[in-house]
């Protein structure tokens, strides 16, 4: 069951050679020859306690197959969410430039360009590192586990930066609605007066 479930995720690319499947069944089948000639000479010594260890090697092998598996799968999704994320960050960070440009001395707003800027470097760091990973992943030099967690991290850092960039957005959006309000009222208290 588990050389056919190794033999299957090597064959879908799955990276898996890090757990060394093929070494631990060899080592397993010939401990377990040595065991069965013991039995053949009623020799029991440590055969149950050996039968135990290689019950719990080959669960051990088994869920770290599912686990190269289930991260193999989810790899894509993640790195979708990143590149969506990034898509939603240059969203604010368009809006946050054009509307800083018109309006912060009036709104008092500052320091604007400098969230502009490092956001766009985070972006930058984030698509390298990306790619880096998926050169990695596409050479078969990192395990599908390690580059889900490296690629969560991302998608973590590059949501943080999004809602602080929202938070921005949104910050600006207020002062203009804001402004926008009180020239209503400004103009309704010119049409009264008149």
């Amino acid at each position: 069951d588990i050389n056919k479930k190794y033999l299957a995720l090597k064959d879908k690319g799955v990276f898996v050679s890090h757990l060394q499947i093929e070494t631990n069944i060899n080592t397993i089948a010939t401990s377990l020859k040595s065991d069965l000639d013991n039995l053949k000479d009623a020799k029991l010594n440590n055969v149950v306690e050996h039968l135990e260890d290689y019950q719990t090697r080959l669960n051990q092998l088994n869920e770290q197959l599912d686990k190269e598996s289930l991260a193999y799968k989810d790899i894509s999704k993640i790195s979708s969410d990143i590149t969506k994320t990034i898509e939603e960050a240059r969203t604010y960070i368009k809006y946050i430039k054009d509307e800083y440009e018109k309006a912060s001395i009036r709104f008092g707003i500052e320091n604007l360009d400098e969230v502009i800027k490092t956001s766009n470097e985070q972006i930058d760091s984030i698509i390298e590192k990306k790619t880096n990973l998926h050169d990695e992943i596409k050479n078969d030099t990192i395990p599908s586990s390690v580059a889900y967690d490296r690629l969560q991290e991302m998608l973590d850092d590059t949501m943080k930066m999004t809602a602080s960039l929202k938070d921005s957005r949104d910050r600006l959006a207020s002062a203009k609605g804001d402004e926008e309000r009180a020239n209503k009222q400004l103009l309704k208290l010119q049409l009264i007066m008149n």
